[in-house]
């Protein structure tokens, strides 16, 4: 009788490791996470709108382009813009009777540039990097055995912000940001982006 309760926890033994039993570690979860982003090329950040390129001039006793322009003149002393003097509007639709102000990228503010879209009179929105967040700790694991699944609470911290980052809307959350990923098990083990 001892011989088959033996030999039944050890055949247990061997279907719970060959589905991949084994329990999720905080540094392996880590792990995972950063061979995740290297794979994919893509890093976690944040970005920034910002308009840029061909922008009519409103009635100049308008406020909010006076700190549109300000904003831009920053940027032009930081050199990531340059600001052309205003010009005539030679344009036959949609025409600003104040004209125009043409501003450009440098190429060190290409350098932050993730998307742009343009519209139909040459004013561009674009995407900037503001700042990025890498891994501080994993915070908790919890394991849903009957789904194969995991849930990773993750601590990410705030680096390297860039100079939209001032006028970004990322400035005033905090420096941490905790994020849940949920992990996936296979009998290769634990998964996330395969």
């Amino acid at each position: 009788m001892k011989t088959i309760s033996l030999k039944i926890t050890l055949l247990l033994s061997i279907i719970l490791l060959s589905c991949g039993s084994k329990q999720l570690s905080k540094d392996e979860a880590k792990s995972i996470i950063n061979q995740c982003q290297k794979k994919s090329g893509k890093e976690i950040f944040k970005t920034n709108k910002y308009t840029y390129g061909i922008i009519d001039i409103p009635d100049s006793s308008n406020a909010n382009f006076s700190n549109f322009l300000d904003k831009h003149k920053k940027m032009e002393e930081l050199g990531f813009v340059s600001i052309n003097d205003t010009k005539k509007d030679n344009r036959q639709f949609g025409k600003s009777k104040n004209g125009i102000v043409e501003i450009t990228l440098t190429p060190q503010g290409e350098e932050y540039l993730v998307g742009r879209v343009e519209n139909f009179f040459g004013k561009l929105s674009a995407q900037f990097k503001s700042c990025e967040y890498k891994i501080k700790e994993v915070i908790e694991i919890q394991e849903i055995t009957d789904r194969n699944e995991a849930k990773v609470k993750v601590d990410f911290e705030r680096y390297n912000e860039t100079p939209f980052f001032e006028e970004s809307n990322e400035k005033g959350k905090p420096k941490n940001l905790i994020k849940t990923i949920t992990f996936r098990k296979t009998t290769d083990g634990w998964k996330l982006c395969d």
